[in-house]
């Protein structure tokens, strides 16, 4: 194994994705001193994404830096070696659920560290049981969810209630709303979520399922309150937002419990919503939801055939080839987090943050991917000691990532109660 002085930075895995292009566009431009790596199932596939990266950004003596390397996630033993020459890596190939484990188990013999933009429970649980003692032993960290899903929300749980506690406060409840601006779905992501879909039927047959239902709560919880007010299950009106919401299917409530868990159960759940401005657009949402439900339950052959036609069957909110560049330079999401408690006199208030940035899947994403392998490259004193298979705020939590998401545009900011 090569020594850690004479590995590259980065290596990117599955470049030809739409994640993994804009995260590869996003290093040339505005970190071109990084040594980075990319990994490609196919010459083809690399030549179409180095072409269109080319025509994009005129980056083309850039990429004459980058070093490629042809290769699937089947076999492990030829993973690892390219692994070797890297320091971190950061997977972007989805679902993550087919292709994941493979790749953090590569990752762990060539003893390098490791990210994802996974929104998979599933894989992230299953991950967790079959590598976190060995990557605690062989002093690696795993890191997933560092993209969208679900590093903004995690870290601003975690800064929130950083700001809580310095003021003498005490949080009893916690919701979040997380608003989407413009933005738009590409095929790849709604293949993953049928494939999480499929796995956490699998899991659930198995008895392995990681929803469990929560426990009763204790005397203690009961008493103060921790617990906090029931989920809501049914689509209403949010006064907090002023808008519809409705509860987020995504992975963020999970990586929430698993940080929480990781950092000794520091603050209260945390009900994650999803929110929009009309009722046009719940109903939409809604649809988006049914459609991932018939598609869900069709036999192979004819869930191919809606994934040749997801443009039409979705009305645009699909897109096979993703989001065009004014799209994405037109999208954003604000995440409103809202904390009930009491102040420093135990007087009941509450506390707000929003979490706010550009375009989630094609600019969040890469910043947020790329911020968390700096601080990993950094080996700065809050990951010095840090190993094992890990969430962004349990890995992020004693870090300067917040200044450094704030300087990639990527804001978090706490207000007073009639300034949000």
């Amino acid at each position: 194994m090569e020594e850690d002085t004479e590995r590259r930075d980065l290596l990117i895995c599955g470049v030809n994705g739409f994640t993994a292009q804009k995260l590869l566009e996003y290093i040339l431009c505005h970190r071109p001193e990084l040594s980075v790596g990319v990994t490609c199932r196919s010459e083809e596939k690399l030549t179409r994404t180095f072409r269109d990266i080319t025509v994009k950004k005129d980056s083309s003596k850039a990429l004459d830096k980058v070093a490629t390397h042809i290769t699937g996630v089947d076999n492990i033993g030829k993973l690892a070696r390219i692994f070797e020459g890297y320091k971190v890596i950061i997977n972007c190939i989805g679902p993550f659920a087919i292709t994941g484990l493979s790749i953090v188990e590569a990752a762990i013999r060539a003893r390098s560290h490791y990210i994802d933009c996974t929104g998979e429970p599933g894989f992230i649980e299953e991950s967790m049981k079959m590598f976190g003692e060995k990557a605690q032993s062989e002093e690696i960290i795993i890191a997933h969810a560092c993209g969208f899903d679900s590093l903004p929300l995690d870290i601003g749980i975690m800064y929130t209630m950083q700001q809580i506690q310095e003021k003498g406060g005490r949080a009893e409840s916690i919701e979040s709303y997380m608003h989407l601006i413009n933005s738009k779905i590409n095929l790849g992501t709604f293949k993953t979520v049928i494939t999480s879909l499929d796995n956490l039927k699998k899991r659930e047959k198995r008895g392995e399922s990681s929803q469990k239902a929560p426990k009763k709560s204790s005397d203690k919880d009961k008493k103060d309150g921790r617990r906090g007010p029931k989920v809501k299950k049914m689509p209403f009106f949010s006064p907090l937002v002023n808008m519809y919401a409705v509860i987020f299917p995504g992975s963020d409530s999970y990586v929430l419990r698993k940080t929480n868990a990781l950092l000794g159960g520091i603050y209260p759940v945390c009900h994650c919503y999803m929110a929009v401005s009309s009722l046009i657009g719940m109903a939409y949402l809604l649809f988006l939801c049914l459609l991932v439900g018939v598609v869900y339950i069709l036999p192979s052959s004819l869930r191919a055939a809606a994934y040749d036609y997801i443009d039409v069957l979705s009305f645009g909110a699909v897109r096979t080839d993703g989001p065009s560049e004014q799209e994405i330079l037109c999208s954003g999401f604000k995440t409103h987090i809202f904390a009930k408690g009491v102040d420093e006199h135990d007087n009941p208030t509450t506390y707000k943050t929003l979490v706010s940035g550009p375009d989630p899947g094609y600019i969040s994403t890469p910043i947020a991917l790329l911020v968390s392998a700096e601080i990993i490259l950094s080996n700065q004193a809050g990951v010095q000691n840090k190993k094992g298979v890990l969430t962004p705020g349990a890995l992020f939590v004693d870090t300067d990532i917040i200044p450094r998401l704030t300087k990639e545009k990527i804001v978090f900011c706490i207000a007073a109660d009639d300034k949000l």
